[in-house]
């Protein structure tokens, strides 16, 4: 089962927001983070976030993930990156694999 936490507060453009902060709205960015970190393994070709966790912190680089939504961009990037920059889209909406997953 794959569990994620986060305390981490995401930029705006990661999720639709009216501006309250509404438990509906931090629901929805949780499920997006959540299916663009199940992309992310998948794209990688890990077989769990374990595993890919283990792999990132032997490592100076993550997998990291653009979050817009018709964008799958993967490069490497710091594990701790929530807004690097997106070749594809040109935007900086690449988040880290370890950000996605709360660990960070």
């Amino acid at each position: 089962m794959l569990l994620l936490q986060s305390n981490h507060t995401s930029p705006s453009h990661f999720a639709k927001s009216s501006g309250a902060g509404c438990e509906e709205e931090n629901m929805d960015d949780d499920a997006l983070r959540k299916a663009m970190l199940v992309k992310l393994i998948e794209i990688e070709g890990y077989d769990s976030l374990e595993e890919l966790m283990e792999a990132v912190f032997s490592d100076s680089v993550s997998p990291a993930i653009c979050m817009n939504e018709d964008c799958n961009f993967v490069s490497e990037m710091e594990p701790d990156q929530d807004r690097g920059w997106c070749d594809e889209c040109r935007t900086n909406t690449m988040v880290a694999a370890p950000v996605l997953a709360g660990i960070i």
